[in-house]
């Protein structure tokens, strides 16, 4: 599923994509905010994550059960997420009711109440939401992972922030950072999916939207976002009561707009990216040492990375920190074979076309492209992009990557052996 070329325009300092998908059964609308961890005074870090709770707490026009049950009678599903870099909130629903989701949407993102008595009760919700990640050890060590990686920077802090910061955030705060932040520069909009009205009155039905909030919203600054790279030649263990042992590598990656972006996304493709990927076959097939063992690449705005996580038994930690060294080792002298690039180039083509099957998928996608500025619009360009990786590039990245002196290993579990 591929959308017609989206029609872009910018409504009052909005940049909005609206993507017409003629097979899809169903119509997404997602408002991307381009605030971030970067943007959160340290004192109440995880004040966006905290927004993006209250935004569904209650506006001056819905309670929050209200808001559930107007979507319930639509038959639509309306959620959000936060990243370090941006926070989407988004509905889909039947393209019958996309002014009601529009309408819906918009009233909980821009119209929000955030009174105290919501934000205390929130505050116990997200402190539980924390606690449920430290104690999944899979998730925790990525915060560790992280911190070491990206020491003293925004980066290298949690999402959802800690307990101490989350109690630290009151209604005030909330307050002026939901109005210092969701403003016009910082906020962009896609609609994708199947349409039941012309494209120029779903134009005009999100510029009725927007046109809501642009006379109460000011000007953010825009924060200084600081180059960094992750750090390297790390170790550390951090002991805790666990059954199992768990171990993650961090190396550098590329950034959002970076040339060789999906030259790394290939590569940990090849590393852990499927059943036949070199180190599930190595760890896990072949020798038995783990049962979750994957490769994966993400990018931010300056930099990226690229995680190697795999949890294993106490007895067997040494032995697949050993063969996981060995494959990257491997991978650094012999390169690559043309049957296996070609094999990994049509398994990342084909991940990449199935993922996007749906409104949703591509809502999410476009507004990505409109927040880090990519200019990427469609599948063409997508294939573009995969079709232009070259196997020397792939290498020559393996090698820098996984050199020597290079990367950052911590490990989450017992005293290790």
């Amino acid at each position: 599923m591929s959308p017609v070329q989206p029609t872009h325009f910018c409504h009052g300092g909005i940049d909005t994509l609206v993507a017409p998908l003629p097979s899809a059964a169903s119509v997404t609308v997602s408002v991307f905010l381009d605030v971030g961890l970067v943007d959160e005074p340290t004192h109440v870090g995880g004040i966006s994550h905290f927004l993006e709770h209250m935004c569904f707490r209650g506006t001056h026009k819905r309670s929050a059960y209200e808001i559930t049950k107007a979507v319930d009678d639509l038959g639509g599903y309306v959620n959000a997420y936060t990243t370090k870099e941006l926070t989407c909130y988004y509905i889909t629903v039947l393209p019958e009711s996309l002014p009601e989701g529009v309408a819906i949407l918009f009233d909980a993102v821009f119209d929000s109440v955030h009174d105290a008595a919501s934000v205390a009760l929130e505050k116990g919700i997200i402190t539980e939401e924390i606690h449920m990640y430290d104690d999944t050890p899979d998730e925790k060590i990525m915060d560790v992972l992280q911190a070491d990686m990206f020491p003293d920077h925004y980066l290298g802090r949690p999402i959802l922030g800690t307990a101490e910061t989350v109690a630290a955030c009151t209604s005030d705060a909330i307050k002026q950072h939901y109005a210092h932040y969701f403003v016009p520069g910082r906020i962009k909009c896609v609609v994708a999916g199947a349409f039941h009205q012309p494209l120029t009155q779903v134009m005009d039905i999100i510029k009725s939207a927007q046109d809501r909030i642009l006379s109460r919203c000011r000007t953010a600054i825009d924060p200084v976002v600081r180059l960094t790279a992750p750090k390297g030649n790390l170790r550390r263990h951090v002991e805790k009561d666990l059954e199992q042992m768990h171990t993650a590598y961090g190396f550098k990656g590329a950034a959002y707009r970076d040339p060789n972006a999906y030259a790394v996304t290939m590569l940990a493709t090849l590393l852990g990216g499927s059943m036949s990927s070199r180190l599930f076959q190595s760890v896990r097939e072949t020798k038995g040492l783990a049962y979750a063992i994957y490769c994966s690449a993400t990018r931010y705005k300056t930099t990226g990375s690229v995680i190697i996580y795999a949890g294993t038994s106490v007895a067997n930690v040494a032995q697949a920190e050993a063969c996981i060294d060995h494959e990257l080792d491997r991978l650094c002298q012999h390169g690559i074979d043309d049957d296996e690039f070609n094999r990994t180039y049509c398994q990342l083509k084909g991940q990449t076309i199935i993922q996007m099957e749906g409104s949703s998928a591509w809502a999410n996608w476009l507004g990505r492209q409109l927040i880090y500025q990519t200019n990427m619009r469609t599948m063409d360009d997508l294939q573009t992009a995969l079709r232009g990786i070259q196997k020397s590039t792939v290498e020559s990245l393996a090698r820098d990557m996984f050199g020597s002196s290079a990367g950052i290993r911590v490990s989450l579990g017992p005293s290790r052996p």
